[in-house]
């Protein structure tokens, strides 16, 4: 997907199998919330429709769940996107430098500071590494996010510039476990 100045701002759509995965991984997350407040028990097993051997009730150690929620429903469950740039080394400093002066000030004016969870640099395990989380309601909004940021001229000046300092980028799409807090 490309914003309005043609830009590709890595927001793509989701294909339908991702969509279909994002549809499993929210049954599975519901059925689990509901079994760990209700402490169900094992299941006896029966025959689905495709013929798999699954139990009759959604537990998480037995499961059957259903991906029959409508493919690109956007109310299916809020997703978190996780960017990780693999910065080159001895460019960290550099990097820290243009987000405090440029990048965070064009996020912060233009209001794109909003779904933002937090950033955060790698201290062990794979060094040089800039993380950040980000919060949204739906695939639909996340896609928006990207398009309306990428179309500010700001943070596309500060983007610019951080490319070159940048060896790869990986986006993650999660949801939230069935346990535990959530941002």
């Amino acid at each position: 997907m490309t914003s309005p100045k043609g830009v590709n701002c890595g927001a793509q759509p989701l294909k339908k199998f991702q969509l279909e995965a994002l549809g499993f991984l929210h049954s599975f997350m519901n059925a689990a919330r509901k079994n760990v407040s209700e402490g169900s028990e094992k299941a006896p097993r029966q025959q689905s429709s495709t013929g798999a051997n699954v139990a009759k009730s959604n537990t998480i150690e037995n499961a059957s769940f259903t991906t029959n929620q409508p493919i690109g429903n956007t109310s299916m469950t809020v997703i978190y996107e996780k960017r990780t740039y693999a910065v080159k080394v001895g460019e960290m400093n550099e990097v820290k430098r243009l987000y405090s002066a440029e990048g965070w000030p064009a996020l912060s004016a233009g209001g794109h500071d909003k779904n933002l969870i937090g950033y955060f640099t790698s201290d062990t395990g794979d060094l040089h590494q800039l993380i950040h989380l980000w919060k949204f309601d739906s695939d639909e909004s996340r896609r928006a996010f990207w398009i309306k940021l990428f179309a500010d001229e700001k943070f596309m000046a500060f983007a610019k510039q951080l490319r070159p300092l940048i060896n790869t980028q990986n986006v993650q799409l999660m949801v939230a476990a069935p346990w535990g807090p959530h941002p």
